[in-house]
């Protein structure tokens, strides 16, 4: 059985520091050009590193139950599980000459059986024939956001009714943590202890609404740009953005603007000419093919900003089962650059057969 690994709480090392200081010390005070070893301030700089660093490697030596202790004091509690919501459209055979009321806490159900009830009672006033109304899940979780069409009935009768549908996918619904996350996640706050200075302290920051999965921020001429991803690597809802934003409002230095941004991504469409091996199904291979370079590319894996290379592309071709080898890289024609703030998606994957 795998024992579980402690969590590591200092993760710097000495050389880093030292550059990282020096590095700001040339960004803030550009007329200290006395950057020696033999200056007394520099000589000061390094043994305050030294004993900071030596601080960090002995965190390390924490015991979990001393660990679990300093975090509890901090304030750090897992993230409970949250509800997914949506709103269903009710709609009726026809028109009827008086009010008809759908009660609250009236289930509606999935077609794989997820069930979702009504929020509050909703009328249809005479001589109309449909009502939205806001639903919630019966259970918590990531599996109660279902794609949009997939709420087609109603647990009990409901006459009069011809159709029930949700328009919109339903959101909103994330799992809870688990204590290791929790523990992971802590570790963060003994840098930031809830204050945003740097950028990185903005992106853990975010990460503490639950739904964030992963947050990219950027220094534009004095003010924040922060773009979020949620948890499953997709285009955060504006409920998400608002969270963030509410919270980082009490962490961060007054006088920072700070904006929030769903992430950007940078579609990508491959277009390659391969060789198949014989004996392999060549449907199955291309789909292979498009999960293998999906996953590479993840939007909750791979690193913002960082270019694509057709070097990288061939490889995860040819990798992948059933492809002898790659002739021409069609699309892209050249290693495809894409903003700090960006993510590569990938739309398609075709393969053509030589």
């Amino acid at each position: 059985m795998a024992l579980i690994a402690t969590p590591t709480l200092y993760d710097k090392n000495y050389s880093a520091l030292i550059k990282e200081a020096i590095n700001r010390i040339k960004a803030n005070c550009p007329e200290f050009t006395a950057l020696l070893p033999s200056d007394p301030g520099i000589a000061i700089l390094d043994a305050m590193i030294y004993q900071l660093h030596q601080l960090g490697v002995n965190l390390n030596q924490l015991p979990k139950a001393s660990l679990i202790s300093w975090l509890d004091y901090l304030g750090v509690s897992l993230k409970l599980p949250s509800y997914a919501v949506c709103n269903i459209r009710i709609t009726l055979e026809e028109a009827l000459s008086e009010q008809y009321i759908i009660p609250k806490n009236t289930r509606f159900l999935t077609v794989n059986g997820i069930g979702f009830l009504s929020k509050s009672e909703a009328i249809i006033n005479s001589g109309e024939t449909y009502v939205d109304i806001e639903c919630i899940c019966e259970t918590p979780g990531l599996a109660g956001n279902v794609k949009k069409h997939t709420i087609t009935s109603a647990y009990q009768f409901l006459p009069y009714v011809k159709d029930i549908d949700n328009p919109d996918d339903a959101t909103g619904g994330y799992d809870g943590e688990i204590n290791d996350e929790a523990l992971e996640r802590g570790r963060k706050i003994f840098s930031h202890r809830y204050r945003a200075v740097t950028l990185l302290d903005y992106e853990q920051l975010a990460c503490e609404i639950a739904g964030i999965g992963r947050a990219k921020a950027i220094d534009s001429l004095g003010k924040v740009d922060l773009y979020l991803l949620d948890v499953q690597g997709e285009i955060v809802n504006s409920e998400l953005i608002k969270q963030v934003k509410d919270y980082l409002l009490t962490c961060k230095i007054a006088g920072i603007e700070l904006n929030v941004h769903p992430a950007e991504f940078a579609d990508i469409t491959i277009n390659a000419n391969v060789k198949f091996l014989t004996g392999y199904n060549i449907n199955e291979t291309k789909q292979l093919a498009f999960q293998n370079i999906a996953q590479f590319y993840h939007p909750l894996t791979y690193q913002w900003g960082r270019s694509i290379y057709l070097s990288e592309i061939f490889k995860l071709i040819e990798d992948t089962a059933g492809i002898d080898y790659v002739e021409s890289l069609v699309l892209p024609e050249s290693n495809i650059e894409i903003s700090p703030h960006q993510l590569p998606l990938i739309k398609e994957v075709n393969l053509n057969a030589i």
